[in-house]
């Protein structure tokens, strides 16, 4: 899977981390797409989200326990599960993270080989999100 960091993403993670009172909510939601193209720092949205269930919306809550912190890998693991119920029908080939603004915002989108979803299919999908040390001064 092909992950890219979106500039909303990173915007969220250093006001999280830095600013008393952030303005913008945690990550905890995912998505589905089809039809992505490659993902670029400046994406704001998937190019075609596709809905869990009829009706129900396009985003769904990380599974129970996720995100996790690995602080001796310095990663973060987020996972969510696309039951055998949902998303059928649909080719789908990207899952993306997002807040919980009423206008949410991508914080990270994943694109891979098309994946035809039937009832006869559960995915898990997983980000895994590194920290880096590399500091500007």
């Amino acid at each position: 899977m092909t992950v890219q960091l979106t500039n909303d993403g990173l915007k969220i993670m250093l006001e999280r981390a830095f600013i008393g009172d952030p303005a913008r909510s945690v990550i905890n939601k995912f998505c589905m797409g089809k039809d992505q193209t490659t993902p670029q720092v400046t994406d704001t949205d998937l190019d075609s989200k596709v809905e869990f269930d009829a009706g129900t919306g396009d985003y769904k809550s990380f599974e129970a326990g996720y995100p996790s912190l690995d602080s001796g890998k310095m990663e973060i693991i987020i996972r969510g599960i696309v039951s055998d119920t949902q998303c059928n029908g649909e080719t789908l080939n990207a899952a993306g993270i997002v807040n919980n603004d009423s206008t949410k915002l991508l914080g990270a989108l994943g694109t891979f080989t098309g994946i035809d979803k039937t009832s006869s299919k559960r995915l898990i999908i997983i980000f895994r999100i590194k920290a880096r040390q590399t500091i500007e001064v």
